[in-house]
């Protein structure tokens, strides 16, 4: 009887120990928003037994999900800014280069003078406001052409990010993504191309054959 007692509660103490399976590994997750716009899911993994702890981490695909107006129009918005700033910056320069260009036709067998010759020689001549002229044509140009190819480039992009599965696209994809935006931005622009280059040169022709345009919008219609 002791041995059966004895026998029986060791069984009841074997039943009522709890088996390996009671320590669980205990999961947790968070999502993470990369600087690049990726999503990226973390799961936290704690096993309570062994008392160890793993992490991994899965891309979260972007397929399907809804962007607000602000997130789209970002990269147009950003693009055509930065394009527009740097165009005011260089105008001076790229309206020397432009002089430069002329001088040459105009004036044959003449030495061309530098693009510093040139500015200072303005400003004496005109003022400081001399060197920027045309510069709202070339504001204009930028706001089409700079906005279009840069936000254009960012959608293309990301279009066929999403097509591949949310991998990297390859460099002939991205390729393919700069010469269609450029194409589209470069036919929208040339019009404020074409007013830029007429408004810097139309001070450089005689007199009596100057067309004095008032401002970029005067350029384009008189051109059209």
């Amino acid at each position: 009887r002791k041995a059966r007692s004895k026998r029986g509660a060791k069984t009841t103490k074997t039943k009522d120990r709890p088996p390996i399976e009671v320590f669980p590994e205990v999961e947790s997750s968070a999502t993470f928003t990369l600087v690049s716009g990726e999503k990226v899911k973390t799961r936290r993994r704690t096993n309570s037994h062994t008392r160890t702890t793993s992490f991994v981490a899965t891309r979260i695909t972007m397929t399907g999900e809804k962007k607000s107006f602000g997130k789209i129009a970002e990269p147009f918005v950003c693009g055509g800014s930065a394009a527009t700033f740097a165009s005011i910056v260089i105008h001076p320069m790229d309206l020397a280069k432009v002089r430069m260009q002329l001088f040459g036709q105009l004036n044959p067998g003449k030495p061309v003078p530098g693009f510093a010759s040139i500015l200072t020689t303005m400003v004496k001549n005109d003022g400081v406001a001399s060197i920027y002229k045309g510069v709202d044509a070339a504001i204009g140009r930028q706001m089409v052409y700079g906005t279009a190819r840069i936000g254009l480039h960012r959608a293309f992009s990301e279009k066929l990010k999403e097509m591949n599965d949310g991998k990297p696209i390859s460099f002939p994809m991205k390729t393919l993504s700069g010469m269609a935006s450029g194409s589209i931005a470069v036919c929208i622009g040339t019009p404020f191309d074409i007013a830029l280059v007429r408004l810097q040169s139309d001070s450089m022709a005689p007199v009596a054959e100057r067309k004095n345009y008032k401002n970029v919008f005067d350029a384009l219609t008189r051109t059209a």
